[in-house]
């Protein structure tokens, strides 16, 4: 058993689903707050069908540790998954189409589903037991909870609202207003949608003059150099659609440097821009430039794409911040009523990737340098944890039913045990 679970008999399946990996941590609810007991990983295989049983097999060996330690799994699941959801009339929720294409064996396979419907039928709960946000909310959910366990930070975030912004692989947000003792969640979080345009980075890369350029309705990115005898272009076409995540995402950023580095190829073959990397550009190799910190062509071609995210990190801050956060045209609008409820906006929580690696400290470098003139601006930075997913999820189980379930005995679910 965990140290400091104590007497604690009842263990809460928590799971971040994400595009990649299936994440499930068994939470001990203790006097100290949730703690994981039990971790486990599988790769995150495409369609329902094949999540729901690489789900049922991890949580049956989880069970199986819980039961080798005297301990049982709740018949509860709290899930973060990728994906839009939307709410009837009724009340009815479902994935917003092309939202979740990571997780699909066949487009459109999760337009308009209910996952939580799903998973409670494949997994034999009952539905009302299964919780299910977008993995974003639910991470964004964890980290403000972070900050309010901090008394310097709480009393920054405390009666206002907030931002996170958790650049990784792709682009997770999170939009909440945090009362005494309440998180309250608004808009969608798909900040990934956003348009950020103008955006636009101008550098001269070892006598090479270099641009990188949005198009106005999101759907391009322009690449440009030139020489006195020569230019090479490229337009990058923007996969999905969302800009923010084009210029914020490892993905995105990569992409865009492996454009640069592609027209440079075409006028000057001999001096790579980004030089000879195992595995081609990647966003590992784009940080080792930039905490080199060198002054040859490679290093100033990082640090190019590192300005490129910090203007649009400072972008996406600017529009929020004005309440003029609009999405490419592909995406639902958010109300006016919630853009208008983040004017003004002035704290911003920094998380993922973007805090923890050297191309993304060298971003919020770049947007603090940018954003100096706000009358009031908190970054607060958060290095991410691998459970941070998970454990957000498990904040959507309602303490009631934590309470009532533990009053119960604790008693092993069967599906978990077969």
């Amino acid at each position: 058993m965990a140290d400091g679970v104590g007497s604690t008999k009842l263990l809460w399946p928590a799971v971040d689903l994400g595009g990649t990996s299936i994440r499930l941590l068994a939470v001990a609810d203790t006097d100290a707050g949730p703690a994981a007991v039990i971790r486990a990983d599988v790769p995150t295989p495409k369609g329902i069908p094949a999540i729901v049983e690489a789900l049922g097999d991890l949580l049956g060996k989880a069970a199986s540790e819980a039961a080798s330690r005297g301990m049982s799994m709740a018949p509860v699941l709290a899930i973060g998954s990728p994906g839009r959801i939307v709410t009837s009339s009724n009340g009815e929720r479902a994935i917003a189409p092309r939202s979740a294409a990571n997780l699909e064996a066949f487009t459109g396979e999760l337009d308009g589903v209910d996952l939580a419907d799903e998973l409670a039928v494949g997994l034999g709960l009952e539905k009302d037991r299964v919780f299910w946000e977008n993995d974003a909310v639910v991470q964004g959910r964890q980290l403000i909870g972070g900050l309010l366990d901090d008394p310097v930070k709480a009393e920054i975030i405390r009666e206002q609202v907030v931002v996170c912004i958790n650049p990784g692989t792709g682009l997770g947000g999170c939009l909440a207003e945090v009362g005494p003792d309440r998180i309250e969640v608004f808009t969608d979080g798909h900040i990934s949608e956003l348009l950020l345009h103008p955006v636009e980075v101008k550098r001269d890369l070892g006598g090479i003059p270099t641009a990188v350029r949005s198009s106005a309705d999101g759907a391009v990115i322009g690449i440009e150099l030139w020489t006195d005898r020569a230019v090479a272009t490229r337009e990058i076409a923007s996969p999905e659609l969302k800009q923010a995540e084009d210029f914020l995402s490892g993905r995105g950023l990569t992409r865009i440097a492996v454009g640069v580095e592609d027209c440079r190829a075409e006028l000057d073959a001999e001096r790579s821009c980004f030089g000879p990397a195992a595995g081609g550009v990647e966003g590992r190799r784009i940080s080792e430039l930039i905490e080199g910190g060198g002054s040859d062509i490679p290093s100033q071609a990082a640090r190019f794409i590192g300005d490129l995210g910090g203007v649009a990190l400072a972008r996406l801050m600017t529009l929020l911040h004005e309440g003029r956060a609009f999405k490419t045209a592909s995406f639902p609008d958010w109300s006016a009523e919630d853009r208008e409820r983040l004017r003004g906006v002035t704290r911003f929580i920094l998380g993922g990737g973007v805090s923890s690696t050297p191309l993304g400290r060298y971003m919020i470098a770049v947007a603090r340098a940018r954003l100096a003139g706000w009358r009031e601006l908190h970054l607060l930075e958060c290095e991410t944890s691998a459970d941070a997913g998970a454990l957000g999820a498990f904040s959507l189980i309602p303490e009631a039913m934590r309470r009532a379930l533990e009053a119960n005995g604790g008693r092993p679910h069967q599906p978990w045990t077969k």
